[in-house]
C-alpha cells in the first residue's frame, strides 16, 4: 500500500504544482509586493529542508531526532507540506532564468523533488514510529 502511495504521489505533485504555479503567478502579478517576501521565505524553507535531508543522511533519523529534540517530527511535517510549494515559488518568482518559470518545467522539477520529499517522509516516519506506525520511539516493545 505504501508503494502505491509513493508512486501515486508523483503525478499528484506534478499536477498540483502546475496549478499552484498558475495561482501564485496571478496573485503576485496582482500584488507585486508579495513577490520578494514569498521568494525569501521559500528560499529559507528550501535551505532548511536541504539541511534536514543532510542531517538525516549524516546522523540517521533517530540521532537527528535526539539532536533536534521533541519537536523534530512536528518541524519535519511542516517542511514536508511546505517543501514543494517553496520550490514552485522559487521557480515561478525568480526573474533571472525565465525558462524555469514555464509550467511543464515546474511540474517536472517539482515531481522529482516531491518524490524525494515523500521518500524522506516515509523514512522518517518508519524510523520514528516503526513499520506498523505503532512502535518506534514512543512505545515500549
Amino acid at each position: 500500500m505504501e508503494l502505491f502511495g509513493i508512486i501515486f504521489s508523483v503525478p499528484v505533485i506534478f499536477i498540483s504544482s502546475i496549478i499552484y504555479s498558475f495561482i501564485i503567478k496571478k496573485v503576485t502579478d496582482k500584488y507585486g509586493l508579495l513577490r520578494k517576501p514569498l521568494l525569501l521565505i521559500s528560499a529559507l524553507i528550501f535551505v532548511l529542508v536541504f539541511l534536514e535531508f543532510i542531517g538525516v543522511i549524516t546522523f540517521g533519523v533517530i540521532k537527528f531526532h535526539e539532536y533536534i529534540g521533541a519537536y523534530f517530527y512536528s518541524i519535519h511535517t511542516v517542511f514536508f507540506f511546505l517543501a514543494v510549494p517553496a520550490l514552485v515559488n522559487i521557480m515561478q518568482l525568480q526573474k533571472k532564468y525565465p525558462f524555469l518559470s514555464v509550467w511543464h518545467i515546474i511540474g517536472v522539477f517539482c515531481a522529482i523533488y516531491g518524490l524525494g520529499v515523500v521518500l524522506l517522509q516515509y523514512t522518517v516516519s518508519e524510523a520514528l514510529f516503526g513499520i506498523d506506525g505503532i512502535g518506534g520511539l514512543n512505545k515500549e516493545p
